[in-house]
């Protein structure tokens, strides 16, 4: 998926996994807060590299709640700036080919 705002999100089949990456100055571990307009949900997420990356199983609802929120979501980690990111068609994409 195409960057927005330094996030985007990766899937890994053979785990069934999707990876939410997001670029963050922060140099230690962190949380990642998502909050769609159905739910909001904090996850673990560790330093690798200039980002934070949360995982999540394919069959989360929130990769769900991201794909069909209205219009915008909000991610954000500890200590940096949110980001209001467009549920685009791009994210539903990711999700399914991980399913």
């Amino acid at each position: 998926m195409p960057s927005y705002g330094g996030f985007w999100l990766v899937c890994d089949p053979a785990a069934r996994q999707v990876e939410l990456r997001f670029t963050s100055p922060k140099l230690d571990d962190t949380i990642m807060t998502v909050v769609t307009t159905s739910m909001q949900k904090t996850l673990p997420a560790k330093r690798s590299g200039w980002e934070v990356v949360a995982v999540v199983p394919a069959n989360d609802p929130l990769l769900d709640a991201m794909a069909f929120s209205r219009g915008r979501f909000m991610v954000t980690v500890l200590h940096d700036t949110p980001r209001y990111l467009p549920a685009w068609p791009e994210i539903s994409r990711v999700i399914e080919d991980c399913r």
